[in-house]
């Protein structure tokens, strides 16, 4: 089928172009390697915000490159689901000194972290969906915590409460997500 398999940090990685022509093949595809590769995040010991939700690869030097194309192939379906994944971080492998560790990190306002959980489907690992789930469910409890502690925190500068556009932006939320975590919404509601 021209999809890699087994080891692959020693091939180069591509994405046959008859999946990539044929948007239902992508999803199928992006399905099972999502439900494969990514990491799902939980809620950071802060208790503010999650951890990455990325995608990792090991790769030799020599693949360096092959694996900034297949990343970018990923980022621009992610794109094209309305998800924003900015950023590849390259570093040094730490226990391996010829390889790199390579992460595409996804972007983890409440808005991005919703459009992936509503327009991806994690194919093979219920147990990442159940997390991914939540960790969302848990994430909408620390916000509206969060928006309520601070609505009631007066800014000593200006000795009066935080307003409500300022809390939006340091929450890092829309209109939307502001309204569906006050709403208390489930997550199935998210449009």
């Amino acid at each position: 089928m021209g999809a890699p398999i087994g080891k692959k940090s020693n091939i180069n990685l591509t994405i046959p172009n008859w999946i990539i022509q044929n948007p239902k093949f992508q999803d199928f595809f992006f399905s099972a390697f999502f439900g494969n590769e990514i990491g799902i995040p939980k809620i950071h010991k802060d208790n503010k915000r999650t951890d990455s939700l990325d995608i990792g690869l090991v790769s030799k030097k020599e693949f360096l490159k092959n694996r900034t194309q297949f990343l970018n192939h990923i980022q621009n379906y992610l794109k094209s689901r309305e998800i924003n994944a900015d950023k590849i971080h390259i570093q040094k492998h730490k226990q391996d000194k010829n390889s790199h560790l390579m992460k595409l990190a996804l972007n983890l306002n409440f808005d991005n972290l919703m459009n992936f959980y509503k327009n991806i489907q994690l194919s093979y690992s219920q147990n990442k969906q159940a997390k991914l789930e939540n960790t969302l469910k848990q994430l909408q409890i620390v916000k509206l915590d969060r928006f309520k502690k601070l609505s009631n925190t007066l800014n000593k500068l200006t000795q009066r409460n935080y307003s409500k556009k300022w809390i939006k932006h340091n929450l890092r939320l829309t209109n939307t997500s502001l309204k569906f975590i006050l709403n208390k919404e489930h997550l199935e509601k998210w449009e």
